[in-house]
């Protein structure tokens, strides 16, 4: 059995441009999680200095009730 295999002269320029922004998506995706991470990691130091714990700062709506209540600032 033979297949037959047909290739336009497009078919390479729309792999390359598929593959050049897969590789902007993937690029975007560490860049974000790096800063996800970041901010992390910051947020925690900051309730530390404030004296709460923390790991308070990993919990969404809790984190701001507890830095509304603390007073934990940018000071």
């Amino acid at each position: 059995m033979h297949v037959m295999m047909y290739d336009t002269p497009h078919s390479m320029e729309t792999a390359g441009i598929f593959g050049f922004l897969a590789g902007i998506g993937v690029a975007m995706w560490i860049f974000i999680v790096a800063i996800a991470i970041l901010s992390l990691i910051g947020k925690w130091k900051m309730f530390s200095k404030a004296g709460v714990g923390g790991w308070e700062s990993l919990i969404p709506i809790h984190s701001d009730v507890v830095a509304h209540n603390s007073k934990v600032s940018l000071k």
